[in-house]
């Protein structure tokens, strides 16, 4: 099953974009390239959400609605490490919280994305946060009209690539299992939306195939093509971004390379290759890339997962993966308890369970959150 995007650009206008995926899949690549639209800023990702969604579902956050649910966010917002590098001016978030008076979730967080929209002066906004893969829904749930662009990797190269950094999995063969969850859980999330909400893109047709993959997401988008987006190297973005010393900020002020992508064929170890296979193996087929992992196992894990995308299984998932409605102590409770089948389930490869089980902890937290 490799990519196939049917582009539906209706009522695109005006929709806030959010770029997801696993990390080192390329996802700062297309934020550079669509920040040089004349229409839309992407700002460098925040963590706003799903961390202050992770706090809500431990209880270290106040209910929807309390009074304090506004001064919380603002003391987070501008706390956050994250985001310093939106330059935003000092108290605008907060004066334009107060003026507007709304205290919700949903507004909080439009309110920080409009006065970044509003220091970039153009008219639309988006978010590049690549975690939000795996909170999709809770981002939905906010803002209902959201268009998600998922951008996928060779799970070998961002294997490689993620067992070098300090933040994510050290052993190859869990950076492959890492891979694995995020891609999937992008892909089940999206799919369930829609063509109209969600769209996959390769970074390996992204890199190869720039202004033909580029017209493809400005469409999904719903923005013209410019030729812009090819110069994404010469914006004030990329410049930006290396000033502050970020990893790759020197490719990212070149032009495109081709060499770059399906590098691990050329540097990984065979035992390497055989390991992340092994974990990612059957996905890495479902999307369409080659795996040298024939097993029995692989064979018959990648016939479920086929089956889990066909459109009735999906409806089924959605109908099923309803938010929690319990008691406040019921409810915390079971939405740990999801956490915990859901790492039993994905361990399994019981992938029904696993989607449900993710999906309905999402939408129990956006509830309590909104």
């Amino acid at each position: 099953m490799p990519i196939i995007n049917k582009v539906d650009p209706s009522s695109a206008s005006g929709a806030p974009l959010f770029i997801v995926g696993c990390g080192r899949s390329g996802t700062t690549l297309l934020r550079l390239m669509l920040n040089m639209h004349p229409d839309i800023c992407i700002p460098e990702e925040s963590h706003v959400i799903y961390q202050i969604a992770r706090l809500r579902s431990f209880g270290l956050w106040p209910a929807a609605g309390s009074p304090d649910f506004s001064d919380y966010f603002l003391k987070y917002v501008e706390s956050s490490k994250f985001m310093d590098n939106w330059e935003l001016p000092p108290n605008a978030l907060r004066k334009r919280v107060m003026e507007s008076g709304k205290t919700d979730f949903g507004s909080l967080l439009e309110s920080m994305y409009e006065e970044f929209r509003v220091k970039e002066g153009k008219p639309l906004w988006g978010d590049k946060t690549p975690m939000h893969v795996q909170y999709m829904w809770i981002v939905r749930y906010f803002f209902p009209t959201a268009r998600f662009i998922h951008i996928i990797r060779d799970a070998r190269d961002v294997a490689q690539s993620v067992a070098a950094k300090s933040w994510g999995p050290r052993h190859i063969s869990h950076a492959g299992y890492y891979w694995k969850w995020l891609v999937l859980s992008g892909m089940i999330n999206g799919r369930m939306m829609g063509s109209k909400n969600y769209y996959e893109v390769r970074f390996e047709d992204l890199v190869s195939n720039p202004e033909s993959t580029l017209r493809a997401i400005t469409a999904f988008a719903g923005l013209k093509y410019s030729n812009m987006l090819l110069k994404y190297h010469e914006g004030s973005a990329a410049f930006d971004y290396a000033a502050k010393g970020n990893e790759g900020s020197k490719r990212l002020q070149q032009v495109l390379d081709p060499k770059r992508i399906y590098l691990w064929r050329e540097s990984m170890p065979p035992s390497q290759i055989k390991s992340v296979d092994r974990q990612a193996g059957a996905v890495l087929r479902l999307l369409g890339y080659e795996s040298n992992d024939s097993s029995r196992r692989q064979a018959s894990e990648l016939e479920k997962l086929r089956h889990l995308m066909t459109e009735n299984e999906l409806l089924k998932l959605d109908q099923q993966a309803t938010a929690y409605q319990g008691g406040k102590f019921a409810t915390q409770i079971g939405m740990h308890w999801q956490r915990l089948s859901q790492a039993r389930c994905f361990v399994t490869g019981n992938w029904f369970g696993w989607a449900k089980a993710g999906i309905r902890w999402q939408r129990t937290v956006a509830r309590l959150l909104g």
